[in-house]
């Protein structure tokens, strides 16, 4: 569960730079082609940090995301905060991009709530706040804070929801 929402986090990230510059071209065609874990980490049962190699297609020019953090949401209950350190999607290429990504529970949540959660998760209830500030290359800098957007907004060809129920059986 805890490694599916650190990928999910992951491609929220790589994805939010399409929010800040939505007028912009190229800036629509930019999409995450596939997601694969470089390392998980387990630090005690509340958290992970995770490295993430995150394979882009960026047809538009070179964006850099900095000060990334959020919460994630399952319903209306907080299941924790993630942070991330900066990321640089180089312009006009494809390519795989490390991402790092460290996921803390909320002290609200317990682990056996959260076991129990998984049985009967529905992706479409999964949202995040995300804020973070980007920058493309010779532009100006914005700090972007979204809400409660959906996470399966994030999904693109990824294709994470197709692998929810190997994500559950994992831990169940």
């Amino acid at each position: 569960m805890l490694y599916g929402i650190m990928k999910k986090s992951a491609l929220a990230l790589l994805l939010s730079a399409l929010f800040v510059i939505q007028g912009c071209s190229g800036m629509k065609d930019i999409r995450v082609v596939s997601c694969r874990p470089e390392s998980v980490s387990m630090h005690g049962l509340r958290g992970l940090q995770a490295v993430l190699s995150v394979e882009v297609d960026n047809p538009a020019r070179t964006i850099s995301m900095s000060d990334i953090e959020g919460a994630l949401y399952a319903g209306d209950q907080l299941l924790g905060h993630f942070t991330s350190e900066n990321v640089t999607l180089e312009g006009h290429l494809r390519a795989s991009v490390p991402v790092s990504v460290d996921f803390a529970l909320d002290k609200s949540v317990s682990i056996i709530g959260l076991l129990s959660m998984a049985r009967s998760l529905d992706p479409d209830d999964i949202t995040m706040d995300l804020s973070l500030k980007a920058k493309i290359k010779g532009g100006v800098s914005k700090k972007v804070r979204l809400e409660k957007v959906p996470v399966v907004y994030f999904m693109g060809d990824a294709g994470f929801l197709k692998n929810l129920d190997g994500i559950r059986n994992m831990f169940l």
